[in-house]
């Protein structure tokens, strides 16, 4: 009896293991699955130099494009933009995609991926020293 019980656990725990790692591919393949639009840009924050940067970031990213590649690239474009900008990626646990562009490493929140809406969070320091967010919404 006390066999079975050791198999059956070890067998619920692969079990556990394989819908982890469907789970992040799942994601991967939503993410890579096409071209992203930029939709919205909007923030909670309340300070008025925070809430300026965030309306400029979000007109310069006015009819920006984002791809992301199975190779782990990246390649984010927009009419403002003098080049694309260009880098790598990595899906880091559930909820985060770590960007590395150049020297520059940073970490979003992605709080919602579906075949056709991607919306992550970007935390920024406002004037006084303090985070607050910034979340990007993209379709297709």
């Amino acid at each position: 009896m006390k066999k079975i019980f050791l198999a059956s656990r070890y067998i619920f725990l692969a079990m556990i293991f394989i819908g982890l790692s469907s789970c992040e591919k799942d994601k991967l393949t939503l993410l890579t699955g096409g071209v992203w639009k930029f939709s919205n840009l909007t923030t909670t924050s309340v300070d008025e130099v925070a809430t300026a940067f965030i309306a400029g970031y979000k007109a310069i990213h006015t009819d920006a494009t984002l791809e992301f590649f199975e190779d782990g690239s990246f390649e984010k474009d927009a009419p403002l933009f003098e080049e694309p900008e260009t880098g790598e990626y990595e899906l880091f646990g559930e909820n985060q995609i770590v960007f590395t562009i150049g020297d520059a490493v940073y970490t979003v929140s992605l709080d919602k991926v579906t075949k056709d809406e991607l919306i992550y969070i970007e935390t920024y320091i406002d004037g006084q020293g303090s985070p607050y967010p910034a979340k990007f919404k993209w379709t297709r």
